[in-house]
């Protein structure tokens, strides 16, 4: 059995679908509120078995680009004394990329940013930590849209 991203129940069936803009996986009732993009058959164990090894598999820390990396590029920048376009040439990137990266209008690519932590010794990737919350009465262990808006509702 699987568990709909949406509601937390389990089900045999589960379709992928697009709902306000977000991929997920659900149960052919939730997968309404949104556009399918694909019925698969029904799982079969072989294909619960891998889910639960990918599921394990996924519990690398997520990454992120921290929140002031205009701010420190901007910095080794003015630390060396050169232009946007000079050290746009120094890093091998395009004069404009690093323009918007500076202004804070583009976030850097993970490459990039790994790029100029190794060439600068500096942090602009960090580990996001995963915040443990209520997951409601759904009976389901992963967390899912239904137990916020429990939770919201019981905020109120």
């Amino acid at each position: 059995m699987v568990n709909c991203e949406v509601c937390g129940k389990a089900t045999e069936e589960i379709y992928r679908a697009e709902i306000e803009g977000t991929q997920m996986d659900a149960c052919a009732k939730c997968a309404r509120f949104g556009k399918v993009l694909y019925t698969p058959a029904k799982i079969s164990l072989s294909s619960k078995e891998s889910l639960k090894g990918k599921k394990a598999e996924k519990e690398e820390p997520e990454q992120k680009i921290v929140d002031n990396y205009a701010k420190i590029v901007r910095k080794i920048r003015e630390k060396l004394g050169l232009t946007q376009e000079e050290f746009a040439k120094k890093i091998n990137e395009k004069e404009s990329l690093m323009k918007g990266i500076e202004s804070g209008k583009t976030i850097p690519s993970f490459d990039l940013a790994g790029k100029l932590e190794k060439m600068f010794n500096v942090v602009l990737i960090e580990t996001v930590e995963e915040e443990k919350a209520d997951t409601g009465s759904s009976g389901s262990k992963d967390f899912t849209l239904g137990d916020m808006i429990t939770i919201k509702s019981r905020k109120k």
